[in-house]
């Protein structure tokens, strides 16, 4: 399990050079006081971001931990279990679950009708959804 990410500007790292000090590779950072690794032990995997933004694996409890100010997924998600939000859903398209869309719920409870007592139609809803 390894992130890759090239180091920020300024960040001490430990290189391999050729004899001549030509050529060589980046072995990886050399952790301080000031750059700390976000994980803190042999079963996590961490990559930091010079903004706060971080991403995290724990492969004990089996969870990744993403904190950045937007995260943009391209493609199917199939999710099992529970999601938990607390910042509300919003979407730009309709919302479906196994029985209908939020807009066929709409369409049905914008244009009913009601039977008054003396079985004549009574008004539409007063509030649209």
């Amino acid at each position: 399990m390894n992130f890759t990410k090239i180091p920020d500007v300024g960040e001490q790292v430990a290189c391999l050079m050729d004899e001549n000090a030509e050529d060589g590779v980046v072995l990886g950072a050399i952790y301080t006081t000031e750059d700390t690794p976000l994980n803190t032990s042999e079963q996590e995997a961490a990559a930091n971001f010079e903004d706060g933004s971080f991403a995290n694996i724990d492969k004990e409890t089996q969870t990744l931990t993403l904190s950045f100010p937007n995260i943009h997924l391209i493609g199917n998600i199939t999710h099992e279990g529970t999601l938990t939000n607390t910042e509300g859903i919003k979407s730009n398209a309709d919302i479906t679950d196994k029985k209908s869309s939020m807009q066929a719920m709409r369409d049905i409870y914008n244009d009913h009708k009601h039977t008054g007592n003396q079985g004549s139609p009574t008004s539409a809803p007063n509030k649209t959804m």
